[in-house]
């Protein structure tokens, strides 16, 4: 998923950091980052989706993110 590879980079987050701030699994996130995961779970990408401010289509590699996407800390 090249978004979400995007948005960690832009944000300078590790899958484990990412997994600590969403709850979501880093072995998840691992599978999700190299396309082993074709179809992840909705709870899964929208977790992530809300933390980054984007939405779960855009992860998914349809539409676009806003210009300046903010982290939500929950």
């Amino acid at each position: 998923m090249n978004q979400l590879k995007e948005l960690m980079s832009k944000h300078n987050l590790t899958q484990t950091d990412l997994s600590n701030k969403t709850g979501v699994p880093q072995p998840t996130i691992n599978r999700f980052l190299q396309g082993k995961t074709k179809s992840p779970s909705y709870d899964m990408t929208r977790k992530i989706a809300r933390f980054f401010g984007v939405s779960v289509d855009y992860l998914h590699g349809h539409g676009t993110v806003a210009d300046k996407p903010t982290l939500r800390e929950e």
